[in-house]
């Protein structure tokens, strides 16, 4: 009963418009959401937190369920920064990494500089 309630709250997730790739993506992540409840309810058992295949069996499908939903978010963010990612042109890329390699370059010359005259005051100006 709570496997159909399962399929039928998930069923409608969508992460890519390919339907195999989606189809391929949604039961890696419905797997692992698998493997994590499974994990942790098996935890319980063996700290006596829970007794009994009824406890086990709908604390399983709510812990999916909530591991589903959090892994498919995660997944969800990881390609919608990817695509915006892939979306920037090139040019902008390199100005950025231009303006990041020479903000690594000032602030490694201006502690050198800066390092340098503290030592040479601490040693008497030598």
């Amino acid at each position: 009963m709570l496997k159909i309630a399962f399929e039928y709250l998930t069923d409608s997730y969508s992460l890519l418009e390919n339907p195999i790739d989606n189809y391929i993506i949604m039961a890696v992540v419905g797997f692992a959401a698998y493997l994590i409840a499974y994990n942790i309810v098996g935890w319980f058992y063996h700290t006596d937190m829970i007794d009994g295949r009824g406890a086990g069996h709908i604390l399983h499908w709510i812990i999916r369920l909530i591991v589903f939903v959090a892994i498919y978010y995660a997944v969800a963010t990881a390609i919608r920064i990817y695509k915006w990612i892939i979306g920037v042109p090139t040019h902008i890329w390199l100005i950025v990494a231009g303006v990041v390699v020479a903000v690594v370059i000032i602030i490694t010359v201006t502690r050198f500089f800066y390092y340098r005259s503290k030592l040479k005051n601490e040693n008497g100006g030598i």
